[in-house]
């Protein structure tokens, strides 16, 4: 199974405490933890998590529960659907792996596109915007950095969408 979701959020402000990740299947009313990062810095923050305990074919729904002490608060619940394996895949990154050059096209994005890139750790290593149609292609330079695996965050009318990227 090549599914996964990958979870991202951002912070304006910190206090000491932890973010707990929480997953639900199907529903609002069950949720598990899936992920737990502590916090603590007083600046703004980007977190990203993939969770790879996902099935074609179902619907997961994902909050936050912000613990600071013995007091939580809860995120907006988010969902994602997933569909069968490859029967949404727009993005087309070549070569992939790479030395450090990617090309990036997206069949389906027109307008304005706002791309990040990640390290494994979940830092932000690179961003932009570039203006996509279809037979747009976006050129990501990430030469110089550590071979791995990167996560690329597409984000063009609302819609987000990842790809993994590889350098060798």
């Amino acid at each position: 199974n090549n599914s996964y979701a990958s979870i991202y959020w951002k912070t304006t402000n910190e206090t000491s405490g932890s973010y707990i990740l929480e997953r639900s299947v199907g529903n609002t009313s069950n949720f598990v933890e899936v992920n737990n990062q502590a916090i603590g810095s007083a600046s703004a923050r980007e977190y990203m998590y993939d969770d790879r305990n996902v099935e074609s074919g179902k619907n997961y729904f994902y909050r936050l529960k912000i613990a600071e002490g013995n007091t939580f608060t809860y995120s907006d619940v988010r969902e994602v659907k997933f569909t069968s394996v490859g029967s949404n895949t727009s993005i087309t990154v070549s070569p992939n792996p790479s030395k450090g050059i990617f090309k990036i096209s997206d069949a389906s994005a027109t307008g304005m596109t706002t791309y990040k890139v990640y390290n494994a750790k979940g830092v932000l290593v690179t961003q932009g915007r570039q203006q996509m149609n279809v037979g747009t292609q976006l050129t990501i330079n990430l030469l110089g950095k550590s071979a791995g695996i990167y996560i690329l965050k597409l984000e063009t009318n609302g819609e987000i969408k990842t790809e993994r990227l590889v350098i060798q």
